[in-house]
């Protein structure tokens, strides 16, 4: 066990991971782990910004789209993901 969510977020993903074939990933930089755990003395001082990206079939989208939004939880840009995998995002407004 590496670690924990919040547990507003974690319920929330919860129902989420329970759809089928969405898949989630979470993305630390390296760097910043190491920088927490060496300068943090207790285990509850170690938070580090975690992002999760969600994969998953175009048709689950909106499904996914709607129970985040619902927990309070917005998709955003990754700035890792997947090579060769196009982005859609429920959440995003295209104003033309």
């Amino acid at each position: 066990e590496f670690g924990y969510l919040r547990s507003g977020a974690a319920k929330t993903i919860a129902r989420v991971l329970s759809q089928p074939n969405v898949d989630f990933e979470p993305v630390a930089l390296k760097s910043a782990l190491r920088e927490i755990i060496e300068r943090t003395n207790r285990p509850a001082e170690a938070v580090v910004k975690l992002d999760i990206n969600v994969y998953g079939p175009r048709r689950e989208s909106s499904r996914v789209g709607d129970a985040l939004s619902r927990g309070k939880l917005w998709l955003q840009r990754p700035d890792h993901s997947r090579g060769r995998i196009v982005y859609e995002n429920p959440h995003f407004l295209n104003l033309k």
